[in-house]
């Protein structure tokens, strides 16, 4: 049953199990006939939604620092082989124009130099290739110049303000009772990451791109990163450049914010 709202704003979910996999933003309040994906009655316009792996996780959290924000950006793009992502560098440049920070493009955005200048910045934004792995391959993502799984960045020993991974399956991973998704994501937040916002299935490097611009806007307005994701989402539906079939909640639901 859904929460009918009256008085709450904010809406904080634990998922359990299969749930992981659920953006609840995406869930239809109200019966309607309508084919307009803009138009129809989402979650997401009852409640700004966060999730969190466990409520003590979410009690004990950090406060978010107040000082200004910088982004450590990872770009591969990729250009000229099978994995090119186009719109990345797009993205790079939204985010550019809004933040000071250090940004690696193509070859410099290389593992060995990401965590050389992980601990100087309080965003790290990581636009690449990513996998959920299989009963065989473990989760992994995609640098310049190697792929590393989930498993060895746990040893980073991070404290960002946030990690956004604007990538392919970044929260699908496998499922083990009581762990919930073993994924990438997770591997970030046994490093000491607080703060995600990541996706959970393949996405269209377009329509990221655009949720990404709007997000980081939101964030330099001084929206909080809880506020900023539902608003990001909300502009996306709003956008009238943005054709009916690219508003399925398949475009813009797949982005989840874990945190406080």
């Amino acid at each position: 049953k859904l929460p009918q709202n009256t008085v709450y704003k904010n809406l904080i979910i634990i998922p359990d199990g299969i749930l992981n996999f659920l953006p609840f933003e995406a869930l239809i309040t109200k019966e309607s006939n309508i084919t307009n994906f803009a138009k129809m009655h989402y979650l997401l316009h009852d409640f700004k939604i966060a999730y969190n792996n466990s409520a003590g996780f979410y009690l004990n959290s950090k406060p978010i620092s107040k000082s200004d924000k910088t982004v450590l950006g990872v770009f591969p793009v990729f250009e000229k082989t099978a994995f090119e992502l186009r719109y990345s560098k797009k993205e790079l440049e939204s985010i550019r124009n809004n933040f000071k920070g250090k940004y690696l493009e193509n070859s410099e955005a290389s593992f060995s130099n990401f965590k050389h200048n992980i601990s100087k910045y309080s965003i790290l934004h990581l636009s690449t290739h990513a996998s959920s792995g299989d009963i065989e391959t473990p989760a992994s993502i995609k640098f310049y110049e190697q792929e590393i799984l989930y498993s060895e960045l746990y040893n980073l020993n991070i404290n960002p303000d946030l990690v956004v991974l604007s990538a392919c399956e970044t929260g699908i991973g496998k499922l083990y009772k009581a762990e919930g998704a073993m994924s990438v994501a997770r591997g970030f937040q046994f490093a000491g990451a607080q703060n995600l916002l990541f996706s959970l299935w393949k996405v269209n490097d377009y329509t990221t791109s655009v949720f990404m611009s709007d997000f980081y806007q939101n964030i330099k307005n001084n929206q909080t990163y809880f506020e900023a994701n539902a608003n990001a989402k909300i502009a996306f539906l709003n956008n009238h450049e943005i054709s009916n079939d690219k508003k399925s909640p398949y475009y813009w639901s797949s982005f989840v914010y874990y945190g406080s």
